[in-house]
């Protein structure tokens, strides 16, 4: 991510004049290209690679496998007191 853009509003910000395109590394520079000529502000995020981890400078690598948990535990956890998520016990205390 670029220096000047907070990461968390960088991943996780909703605007409906962001677009996600994932492109090969072939098309990469000539689809730079055609943002730059077209006004359209364009920033790498990120290349895919073999190994099962999300990396995004400058945040510490994240396993796949800790992201699927996280997605699939994460409802659940905070609805049913039995559940846990990445270690957190989030119990019922809201309903006390």
């Amino acid at each position: 991510l670029p220096n000047d853009i907070d990461p968390f509003i960088a991943l996780f910000s909703e605007s409906s004049a962001r677009v996600l395109l994932g492109v090969s590394r072939s098309h990469a520079p000539r689809v730079a290209r055609l943002c730059t000529h077209h006004h359209v502000p364009v920033t790498v995020l990120g290349e895919v690679h073999p190994i099962p981890t999300l990396h995004i400078n400058p945040l510490p690598p994240l396993p796949l496998t800790e992201l699927h948990h996280a997605r699939h535990a994460t409802l659940p956890a905070l609805f049913d007191p039995q559940s846990r998520v990445l270690g957190t016990d989030y119990g019922n205390s809201w309903a006390d």
